[in-house]
């Protein structure tokens, strides 16, 4: 793995937490938000990686876990534009 990332993941906390936009669009269902527009929305998902360190510092292994968050954004973004 390149240095530069090894140290972006593993400085000043023991986990990061990444929201990361994919290339992939989706709509949202019909019987999904109110008023809705329909039109595609960019997927998101929330990436959690724990790397597990060695006494010294070296990276042994990266723990990472992804959460689909694009209904959470979708609703956020739908309440932010109807206030």
């Amino acid at each position: 793995m390149p240095s530069d990332f090894i140290e972006a993941i593993t400085c000043l906390t023991p986990y990061r937490s990444f929201e990361l936009r994919l290339k992939r669009n989706w709509t949202v269902p019909s019987s999904g938000i109110e008023g809705s527009d329909y039109e595609p929305q960019p997927m998101w998902i929330l990436l959690s990686i724990f790397p597990e360190l060695a006494d010294d510092g070296e990276v042994l292994e990266i723990v990472g876990c992804f959460s689909d968050i694009r209904y959470t954004l979708a609703r956020y973004h739908h309440i932010k534009t109807n206030m």
